[in-house]
């Protein structure tokens, strides 16, 4: 493949591209990074652990398992099908009536009801939204679950301009708790996350999002 060396990447392509060739190892440690801190790491060997383990369970203590597993991937498509849908109700099933949500370098106490309101207003200046969400890593130990998550999400903003838009990615951080209702999400937390607005990006002249929507 032939590369220009004179190509010029505008500042979307370059973040963009940096997402695609992330690798991280599992067995790895990456060096502190406050504002865009890494989701927490599980050793090969801890990997291989908990496979060997479910491996020589009992039939029901497997079937149990692909039960837990299904249900936390079901809660991670529903938060983001229910965010799209604008299906608070639904959306705040999945979570504990007070849980930890990170905000900056901590995490802090929120209440479910108040968060559902917030939400609410911060989406009615979007026309819509696309977030995809699917499970990278899931652990489960009892009662309790931890889940990474992709996050992929596009808000179309109500001017109705292209470049008003924006688009994020990066992952979430759940952690879960079974409950008499089931499993449900008692922390949350965005990491490695980029945000991009389509107003930052470089396009030439006669492929702006602009004049593409017309």
């Amino acid at each position: 493949m032939k590369i220009h060396s004179n190509l010029r990447l505008s500042p979307f392509l370059k973040c963009l591209f940096a997402g695609l060739f992330l690798s991280t190892s599992l067995n790895g440690e990456l060096p502190p990074a406050p504002k865009h801190p890494q989701p927490s790491r599980i050793t090969a060997e801890a990997w291989r652990s908990a496979r060997q383990e479910i491996r020589n369970a009992s039939l029901e203590v497997k079937i149990d398992y692909l039960l837990d597993r299904a249900e936390i991937e079901d809660i991670i498509t529903t938060y983001a099908y229910s965010v799209d849908t604008r299906n608070w109700p639904l959306h705040g099933e999945i979570f504990k009536e007070s849980f930890q949500q990170r905000r900056g370098e901590e995490y802090r106490d929120t209440d479910n009801q108040q968060r559902l309101k917030g939400l609410d207003k911060f989406f009615q200046r979007f026309t819509s939204t696309q977030h995809l969400g699917f499970p990278l890593m899931i652990q489960i130990e009892k009662d309790t679950a931890y889940a990474v998550a992709s996050l992929s999400a596009r808000h179309y903003d109500e001017s109705g301009d292209p470049l008003d838009n924006t688009l994020l990615f990066g992952q979430y951080e759940i952690w879960l708790e079974r409950t008499s209702e089931g499993w449900k999400i008692n922390k949350l937390a965005q990491v490695n996350r980029t945000r991009i607005h389509t107003s930052e990006a470089e396009f030439p002249e006669d492929n702006s999002p602009r004049l593409l929507s017309k």
